[in-house]
């Protein structure tokens, strides 16, 4: 099954990407949105993985030991890069979630999954279909910046659809 690990988000940050997805509609660039329930903070893509494995994942996010804590949005960002969009994001800023994802990258790869090169906390807010125009372009580094609170890390299960992925927690880790 394909999986990731995630974060779930504060409905005032839900409303917040909603408002920047319409923005983006604006532009006229042609792009896929992110359904509004699927909106998270990425923290691992694993990818498929035989559900054999599935109890050893769970033990490893039982092994984060954190306490619920506050971060906070910084701008709109792009993968690639602003020259080459392919996803449009908002990023998150986060000590506690570098933490995390480092501890749970290199646990993860003691189990033979392949370490993250260069993580960049970030809710991806749509997927762009065409070149980006100047309307797009000036929209990355818009700097949108509020704070709210993670409580919980979701082991995640993502089922590829017509329609879009389809998301289902397979465990879900509080703090």
């Amino acid at each position: 099954m394909r999986l990731f690990l995630g974060f779930p988000i504060t409905d005032d940050i839900i409303k917040e990407c909603l408002s920047l997805q319409e923005e983006l509609k604006k532009t006229g660039v042609k792009m896929k949105l992110v359904e509004r329930e699927n909106l998270h903070i990425t923290l691992k893509f694993l990818g498929e993985v035989p559900e054999s494995r599935i109890d050893k994942l769970v033990n490893i996010l039982e092994l984060v030991d954190e306490r619920p804590f506050e971060c906070h949005t910084t701008s709109v960002g792009a993968f690639p890069n602003k020259n080459y969009v392919r996803v449009i994001w908002l990023g998150v800023e986060s000590e506690s979630i570098l933490s995390i994802h480092d501890f749970i990258d290199a646990e993860l790869a003691e189990i033979g999954f392949q370490r993250d090169k260069n993580y960049v906390p970030h809710i991806t807010l749509a997927r762009v279909k065409e070149r980006p125009n100047s309307a797009l372009s000036s929209m990355i580094g818009k700097k949108i910046e509020r704070e709210f609170k993670i409580d919980k890390i979701l082991l995640m299960k993502s089922k590829l659809t017509r329609e879009g992925p389809v998301y289902e927690i397979v465990h879900e880790k509080l703090l």
